[in-house]
């Protein structure tokens, strides 16, 4: 019994060999077999080419097909099936999908080079839903019909199981710690001075009129945002339960900012006594890099050493504020990241809607769609956004019928339903009350014997290292 599969790609492919063995890899592997490329056909356990072997297990669409696939229309194979045109293969009145190409089309986001598709800074919108990331995880399910041609095999090793012992979903919470503080008495008044010098008369008088207001509300009431974080930490204790809080260390008022960046000071002594509670208590925390950190040299590791400068430890996993990364090449960024230190990222999510951006519910390593290249950086895919929920309705009653439904999309395909819920939204003016709702849900969720709820790095630490052992 062999430790890895071998593949054998068909060298037709030419330029596409290396891209293909990188999603066949991501296939495979999500499925429970690690494997290796091998060069002679009938030593291998799975063959990607055109020849009728027994272990011929993908269908092969063939070499014009990958160099056309940049050019394809969504196709739609059954209810929940929308597949690039060009990795459909219709021969004697027979239709087959190449299911290596379908998998390496979303793995590398193909379909967000499309303007229709992107609501901004080369995030999907409304308009990628006709390519079905709305419906299933298309990766998570091309593993499984993989995982069950394989095991009706012979001499096939069982698959490594996709969760720890008993498990056969995951759910994961992050915080994105945007806005510590409503009453922000500091930064109102520095929102004021850059507004005036930029020539924002009356957003700078508006900004300063909020500062006074914030400096006297602060010493009469609580702050409604830091006391959401507060509850936030108390409802995951009382379930037993921890999250993983981003937080940032690069703020509007830094140089190589934007208006959009964080505007609370890391140095802020209510956070670090917020953290050092986190820090304590089991809860992950990780940086929220600033909206440009992918655009300068070394900016991730700037604001990595920040991190530890002001909090004592070193962040392993990240997400960028707004989903930051660059908007014309990601890889660009993922690369950047990993050569930082970091062990995942987090940032491939969506503003509008939910669902599977990458095809994924389920951590993957992310590749070059050129040249197959993998800098070995997980991705633990963002499913669902505090924000996209509520757009997806017009009462609680609809969002939360929307949650259930996401849920089961990926509860079947033994997914991961990463969520990123804002460390204020517990405040019951914040999206119509939504996140008090989502609490009871939580609360349903905790009661599934089958569901292992973990923070994201101990979803890495599974997924790249336990799985394995």
């Amino acid at each position: 019994m062999k430790n890895k599969l071998k593949v054998f790609i068909d060298p037709i492919l030419q330029e596409f060999e290396a891209p293909a063995m990188a999603a066949i890899r991501e296939v495979i592997e999500t499925a429970g077999w690690q494997i290796e490329q091998g060069s002679v056909e009938s030593e291998c356990e799975i063959t990607y080419s055109d020849s009728q072997v027994n272990n011929n297990i993908f269908s092969f669409a063939g070499y014009d097909a990958w160099s056309a696939l940049h050019t394809s229309t969504p196709i739609q194979t059954n209810k929940d099936e929308i597949v690039p045109s060009r990795a459909v293969i219709v021969k004697d009145g027979v239709t087959k999908i190449d299911w290596v190409m379908v998998a390496h089309f979303f793995l590398c986001g193909i379909y967000e080079r499309d303007p229709e598709c992107i609501e901004k800074n080369g995030i999907p919108g409304i308009g990628a839903l006709k390519w079905g990331i709305g419906n299933i995880p298309i990766l998570n399910h091309i593993a499984l019909k993989a995982a069950k041609a394989l095991c009706n095999s012979k001499n096939i090793p069982a698959p490594k199981p996709m969760w720890p012992f008993g498990k056969s979903w995951a759910v994961s919470i992050s915080h994105d710690c945007d806005r510590l503080f409503k009453y922000r008495t500091q930064s109102f008044f520095a929102d004021s001075i850059l507004e005036f010098k930029r020539g924002k008369y009356l957003s700078s008088l508006v900004s300063f009129s909020k500062g006074l207001f914030s400096t006297g509300a602060s010493l009469v009431k609580d702050d409604p945002y830091y006391s959401s974080w507060v509850k936030w930490i108390q409802v995951e204790a009382n379930l037993g339960i921890r999250s993983a809080y981003y937080i940032g260390t690069w703020n509007r008022f830094d140089k190589q900012s934007t208006y959009d960046d964080i505007r609370y000071s890391p140095k802020n002594d209510k956070l670090k006594q917020i953290v050092n509670k986190l820090i304590s208590g089991g809860w992950e925390i990780g940086l929220h890099s600033a909206t440009l950190a992918w655009k300068y040299e070394n900016r991730f590791e700037i604001e990595k050493n920040r991190f530890k400068e002001y909090f004592g430890v070193i962040p392993t996993g990240i997400r960028g504020h707004l989903w930051s990364l660059n908007p014309n090449c990601p890889i660009d960024s993922i690369a950047r990241i990993k050569s930082a230190g970091f062990c995942y990222d987090s940032s491939l999510g969506m503003n509008l809607i939910h669902g599977f951006r990458r095809g994924a519910a389920y951590p993957f390593k992310p590749y070059d769609d050129q040249n197959g290249t993998s800098f070995g950086l997980w991705e633990l895919p963002p499913i669902m956004m505090d924000y996209s929920l509520f757009k997806s309705g017009n009462s609680n009653k609809e969002r939360i019928k929307s949650f259930q439904f996401r849920l089961e999309s990926v509860k079947k395909y033994n997914g991961l339903m990463l969520l990123d819920w804002h460390e204020y939204v517990l405040s019951d003016k914040i999206m119509d009350g939504l996140g008090l709702k989502i609490c009871d849900e939580l609360k349903s969720i905790k009661d599934d014997k089958q569901c292992w709820f973990a923070t994201p790095m101990e979803i890495y630490d599974w997924c790249a290292k336990k799985r394995w052992d």
